[in-house]
């Protein structure tokens, strides 16, 4: 049930998330921005879980202000084809019209539009902070054609995301040596629609700004064809007439983002951990074999983290019970995670990723979980 303010229905106003602030994969977190409070609310592990949970799927960098009214409203989670019931070939209507735009590696990154006293100031953020190192680079390096298409959208009620890239951000791919701003979507903050591929592209025209490839309704086996032969691109983000969005990465790529021949459960709880799972998912769907045994491993380390957070904001308040930080360490300086309480009882974020590969990954074995996923299978 969504609150109405006046006849608009505001369906990310954060009433609407209420649900999910006690869920252990999602962070609320505040951040003071040009002045101004603002909330973030983000999913900190892609558990397979969260995506059954109602509003889950827009816990992915969307921005709340004082009021809990959306500010900044980024692209919604969505999945590679075959990684989900969602995006089975089979069930995505490839019968009816549908856009492949280009894929494209790097940051994704949004703005919010913040007053500042008798003016109007834009901030970037990245997926989980305004303050990340690659948040900081974007700002110093936006162009002024960025910022003035920000702020006409924001001023309409619109969020656009844009894909950044840079030489001190390369992931796979190179683009050039200078920082890049690559309009992807624009999206209604009220509906959460997002404009037509046709809209976006003559916002950024009139504006001066690069948007992203829209190559329109690729052929179905034209599209699998280029997977398996394009080298030196990511793939093609694919919006189905329904409102379905679907990642389809190319071999290549999916080779660059350590496809292995064999593929072991260490490696799959790793590539969870640091966020790359999905690539390989993609490549694993494709050669007919089941993620059941991936899930299952996601769904593990879900668990221990959540685990390991509770443990970590349980101590924490042990140890603002004592009298000093010396009475403190000398009480629970023997507690696994007495590091971890104390950096969150200092006001820092904890790096329980970090954690987590120092004490767990080690705990999963090199057992290979698929002994018939050859290299055949990645290469097409």
């Amino acid at each position: 049930m969504y609150i109405h303010k006046g006849l608009e229905m505001t369906k990310f106003h954060r009433d609407n998330f209420k649900h999910l602030e006690s869920e252990k994969m999602i962070r609320f977190k505040d951040e003071d921005v040009g002045g101004s409070t603002l909330t973030i609310a983000c999913y900190m592990i892609a558990s397979p879980e969260l995506w059954e949970i109602p509003m889950a799927r827009e816990c992915r960098g969307i921005v709340l202000d004082a009021d809990g009214n959306c500010v900044s409203l980024s692209m919604h989670k969505f999945f590679n084809v075959g990684e989900t019931q969602e995006t089975l070939e089979e069930n995505l209507p490839w019968d009816q019209h549908y856009n492949c735009a280009e894929k494209r590696d790097g940051s994704m990154i949004t703005p919010v539009l913040i007053s500042t006293g008798i003016d109007k100031t834009v901030f970037f953020k990245t997926k989980k902070s305004f303050y990340s190192d690659v948040a900081v680079t974007a700002q110093k390096n936006v162009t002024q054609e960025v910022i003035t298409l920000s702020k006409f959208c924001l001023e309409k009620h619109l969020t656009p995301t844009f894909e950044f890239t840079s030489p001190e951000n390369e992931v796979v791919i190179d683009y050039g040596n200078e920082p890049k701003f690559v309009l992807l979507t624009i999206r209604d903050m009220v509906s959460g629609d997002y404009l037509s591929p046709t809209k976006m592209e003559y916002i950024a025209d009139r504006f001066g700004v690069d948007h992203i490839k829209n190559y329109g309704c690729i052929p179905f086996d034209q599209l699998k064809r280029e997977m398996g032969t394009s080298d030196d691109m990511e793939g093609y983000v694919i919006e189905f007439s329904n409102g379905v969005r679907a990642k389809k990465k190319t071999d290549w790529y999916l080779r660059m983002h350590r496809c292995k021949t064999e593929f072991r459960e260490r490696d799959a709880a790793e590539m969870f951990i640091n966020e790359t799972i999905d690539d390989i998912k993609s490549a694993i769907s494709a050669a007919g074999l089941s993620l059941d045994p991936i899930v299952a491993i996601e769904i593990r380390v879900s668990h221990e983290i959540a685990d390991l957070m509770e443990r970590t904001n349980a101590l924490e308040q042990n140890i603002r019970q004592e009298l000093s930080r010396k009475d403190a360490a000398m009480k629970y300086r023997n507690d696994q995670v007495f590091g971890l309480a104390m950096r969150l009882y200092d006001g820092k974020e904890p790096d329980y990723k970090k954690f987590w590969i120092q004490n767990y990954l080690q705990n999963y074995s090199l057992k290979t979980i698929y002994s018939n996923f050859k290299s055949g299978d990645v290469d097409g």
